[in-house]
């Protein structure tokens, strides 16, 4: 017999999930049923200097199916149109976001 007391339910997501910190997304390449992707970061020079400095710095791949690929498209794409409409982001930044979609 399974145990269904709410101590016994997994919590999600658990307390001990990594955090990732990206900057951007490097690349990308797709296939008929893959698509793969770089992300980065954008790390500061160590001995100081103008943050211009900084270089992209390719850190982690991710591998998923085209399908899934494209829930998670179409789920940032809703999620930047609440953004914008929320005006979290100054306009100029909206322009640029915009020209770079396609």
């Amino acid at each position: 017999m399974s145990d269904n007391s709410p101590d016994s339910s997994p919590v999600f997501p658990p307390p001990n999930i990594p955090t990732v910190d990206i900057d951007g997304v490097h690349n990308i390449a797709a296939t008929m049923n893959v698509v793969k992707f770089y992300v980065f970061r954008e790390d500061l020079p160590l001995a100081g200097g103008n943050s211009n400095d900084g270089r992209r710095q390719p850190f982690l791949q991710i591998v998923m199916p085209i399908s899934g690929f494209a829930d998670v498209v179409g789920f940032m794409n809703k999620a930047l149109d609440k953004i914008i409409e929320q005006k979290l982001l100054p306009p100029e930044e909206i322009d640029r976001i915009r020209n770079s979609r396609g």
